[in-house]
């Protein structure tokens, strides 16, 4: 999946969870200083869409600026592959107990 920046670039989102399962916690942190310095509060930065575009920059190796040319229906596409990928596990484990809850429940 490739997507326009405003620049008449493309992005290549093709395989970007293996791109995003190559990142380690040093550039979580990274992308978290780098939110917080610019002023983003979101108490869990895996909620928000600067840190999500920070961390799609970093697996593409764009700058940040490009992740936020994109126009706004493409950026959150983008961004939200980044949520899924790191929230995606944990989705998937709370929808299996709760279906755990359920079936003990009946």
């Amino acid at each position: 999946m490739e997507l326009n920046t405003t620049a008449s670039e493309k992005l290549d989102l093709t395989g970007i969870e293996s791109k995003l399962e190559k990142l380690n916690g040093n550039d979580y942190d990274a992308a978290e200083k780098t939110c917080r310095m610019d002023g983003d509060t979101t108490p869990d930065l895996t909620f928000s869409k600067n840190f999500q575009a920070v961390l799609l920059a970093t697996a593409l190796d764009v700058p940040v600026f490009k992740v936020k040319e994109l126009p706004i229906r493409d950026y959150v596409t983008a961004t939200s592959r980044v949520s899924n990928f790191l929230l995606g596990d944990l989705v998937k484990e709370r929808a299996k107990a709760q279906q755990t809850t359920t079936a003990k429940s009946q």
